[in-house]
C-alpha cells in the first residue's frame, strides 16, 4: 500500500524533482547559488542542444544501461512494484480545482512584482493551463502505476512499457544534491530524457489506433516545453519552499505560505484516495 501510495503522491505533484532533506548538517549549511535565468530560457537552451545531438553519448549509455537490466533480469523488482491504476476520479477534479486555487494566489502574490522570482511563480502558475491538459496528464502519470503487458490493449502496454525504460533511467541517473539544491547537471540530464520519452511517445502515437491516447500524447506533447520550464522554476525555489533558505521579503514570505497551505491540503486528498 505504501508503494501505490507514494506513486499517487507522485501523480499528484507539481512535477518539481524531489530534494533530499536528509543531507549532512555540512551540505545543508553551504551556500545556495541561483542561476540568472528564467526555467524557459534554460528549456529552450536544452531543446536546442538536444535538438542539434549534443546529448547523443549520454542518452546512448542510458540506453546500453536499461538494455543490460532488461536482459539479465534486474528490471523484474522495479516492475513488480506497480499495481493497478486508480480508476476513482473525483479526486483528479479535487486536485484540479486545488491547483487552480493555488494559481490564482500566487499570480495575486506576484501582482505588480518584477525580477526573476516573480517570472519564476508566475510560470509555475501556469500549469496546468486547463483541466483538459490536467486530465491528459493524470493518464499519463497513470502509466507509472500499472503493470507491463497489463493494458488495456497494444497500444496502452507499449506505452506502459516506454514508461518503465525511463522510469529505470531517471531512477539510474539520480538527483544529486548540492547545498540544498538540485545538481543542475543532473537536472539538464534528466530534462533531456523527459525530451527524448514524449518523442519516443509520439512515434507510437502515430501508429494507434486509440484515439483517446492519441489525443492524450498530443496534448502532452505539445505542452511539454511550458511544463518542463515550470518545473526547472519550481527547483529553482525550491530551497524557499523547504525552509533551506530564509524569505527575502513579505512576497516571498506569502509565496511560501501559499505553496504550504496547497501541500497540506493535497496531502488529505492523498489520504483519502488511499487510506494508510
Amino acid at each position: 500500500m505504501k508503494i501505490i501510495t507514494l506513486a499517487l503522491a507522485a501523480l499528484l505533484s507539481t512535477g518539481a524533482p524531489a530534494v533530499d532533506n536528509d543531507q549532512p548538517e555540512t551540505m545543508q549549511e553551504q551556500q545556495i547559488v541561483h542561476v540568472s535565468q528564467t526555467g524557459k530560457s534554460t528549456v529552450a537552451e536544452i531543446r536546442l542542444k538536444y535538438e542539434q545531438g549534443q546529448y547523443d553519448d549520454f542518452l546512448k549509455e542510458m540506453d546500453t544501461s536499461y538494455r543490460h537490466v532488461q536482459e539479465t533480469g534486474q528490471l523484474a523488482p522495479l516492475a513488480e512494484m506497480r499495481g493497478e491504476p486508480i480508476e476513482d476520479t473525483e479526486w483528479l477534479t479535487k486536485t484540479y480545482m486545488l491547483t487552480q486555487e493555488r494559481n490564482r494566489d500566487l499570480l495575486a502574490a506576484v501582482n505588480g512584482q518584477e525580477g526573476l522570482f516573480a517570472e519564476q511563480v508566475r510560470s509555475i502558475a501556469s500549469q496546468p493551463a486547463s483541466e483538459e491538459e490536467a486530465t491528459a496528464l493524470a493518464n499519463l502519470s497513470k502509466l507509472h502505476l500499472m503493470a507491463p503487458g497489463k493494458g488495456k490493449n497494444s497500444d496502452e502496454n507499449a506505452l506502459i512499457a516506454l514508461d518503465l525504460e525511463y522510469e529505470y533511467k531517471a531512477i539510474h541517473l539520480d538527483m544529486p544534491v548540492i547545498g540544498g539544491k538540485v545538481d543542475p547537471a543532473a537536472l539538464e540530464k534528466q530534462i533531456v530524457l523527459r525530451m527524448e520519452k514524449m518523442d519516443k511517445m509520439r512515434t507510437i502515437a502515430q501508429g494507434m489506433q486509440d484515439e483517446e491516447w492519441k489525443k492524450t500524447v498530443s496534448l502532452a506533447g505539445n505542452t511539454l516545453d511550458t511544463r518542463l520550464s515550470a518545473m526547472v522554476d519550481r527547483a529553482e525555489i525550491d530551497s524557499l519552499l523547504k525552509g533551506q533558505e530564509k524569505p527575502a521579503d513579505a512576497v516571498q514570505e506569502k509565496v511560501v505560505t501559499i505553496f504550504q497551505v496547497h501541500q497540506d491540503k493535497m496531502d488529505e486528498i492523498v489520504a483519502n484516495v488511499v487510506p494508510s
